[in-house]
């Protein structure tokens, strides 16, 4: 995060630093000793356009206090910009007090809108899940690549996976919840192996039916998680892979106060760790290997987003 130092005095009080975020927040730190006339508000340009304010709050400021007689003095001024800024500045009562002509990259964050949302949010309209996913990621294709054929994807989605190992020549097949924002997006060509049903157990296979079983990113949104791997076991004859989101995640991020987003999805259930997955598997397999997947950095603390295990019969 860019931070500039102004460091500009008024009779009013002083502007002290700007905040430039690659969110597109652009943040002005003041403190003021007076109201401020409309003519002395800040104004900020970007490429040369006038950006309109989209807030302004008082912030607790002890430093100032013995100046404004008040701890609550601090004055903050903020924008939001949804485009690369190559030149940047702010005027105060007409007046350049600050210009800058280094790039900044924007990246429009999930959830942008809350920084200017006028109206009260529910739980469903945070915490909510998004649309089937369109793609198979290189990792999870290169672990089910591994697996011997029959292959079922317990959990398939629209079908990414599957269409991503029938074009390597893979005898792979789906199983999905029967619901319209599966039924009416499968992905081209999938439909014909893909089994949709009412989510009820046991699934609609016989014992034995596969050689192999991949299930990620499911057990988290299965109420009896495990039946389902009951299930799972009860139908392949060698392997599954399963993944999951890692739920220690949040404690890694914790002095940083942080919490992976992703996790925040409202149809998450369950949450795992490494040991807790190890131990419901191992009721069920007879090997079971912990894999790691997508690791993160938050500033300098590394952690992973994603456990998968290999369990085998």
């Amino acid at each position: 995060m860019p931070e500039y130092t102004i460091g500009i005095a008024y009779d009013w009080g002083c502007i002290d630093t700007l905040e430039v975020y690659r969110s597109g927040l652009i943040r002005l730190n003041c403190w003021i000793k007076e109201k401020l006339s409309k003519g002395v508000l800040p104004q900020l340009f970007v490429n040369g356009l006038k950006v309109e304010m989209s807030g302004t709050y008082r912030t607790y400021r002890p430093d100032v206090f013995p100046q404004t007689g008040n701890s609550f003095s601090g004055r903050a001024f903020e924008w939001f910009v949804r485009t690369d800024m190559t030149h940047l500045g702010i005027q105060v009562d007409d007046r350049d007090i600050f210009k800058s002509e280094k790039l900044v990259s924007v990246t429009i964050p999930h959830y942008d809108g809350l920084f200017s949302e006028s109206r009260v949010l529910h739980r469903g309209e945070i915490y909510g899940s998004g649309p089937p996913t369109t793609i198979a990621t290189p990792v999870i294709i290169e672990l089910a690549k591994s697996l011997a054929a029959p292959i079922l994807d317990f959990g398939c989605g629209i079908g990414a996976l599957l269409r991503e190992l029938r074009s390597c020549g893979m005898e792979t097949y789906g199983l999905e919840l029967a619901r319209n924002a599966i039924s009416k997006n499968l992905i081209e060509g999938t439909d014909k192996f893909i089994t949709l049903y009412d989510g009820v157990f046991p699934v609609p296979f016989k014992n034995n039916a596969f050689r192999a079983v991949v299930c990620t990113e499911v057990l988290e949104h299965i109420p009896d998680y495990e039946q389902a791997i009951r299930e799972i076991a009860r139908i392949a004859t060698h392997t599954a892979i399963f993944t999951v989101p890692d739920i220690s995640a949040i404690p890694s991020c914790y002095e940083h106060g942080v919490i992976p987003w992703h996790l925040l999805e409202a149809t998450h259930l369950n949450f795992f760790t490494q040991l807790s997955l190890t131990n419901l598997l191992k009721k069920h397999f007879r090997v079971v290997e912990s894999i790691k997947l997508y690791p993160s950095d938050v500033n300098g603390t590394k952690s992973y987003t994603t456990l998968a295990a290999i369990a085998r019969l």
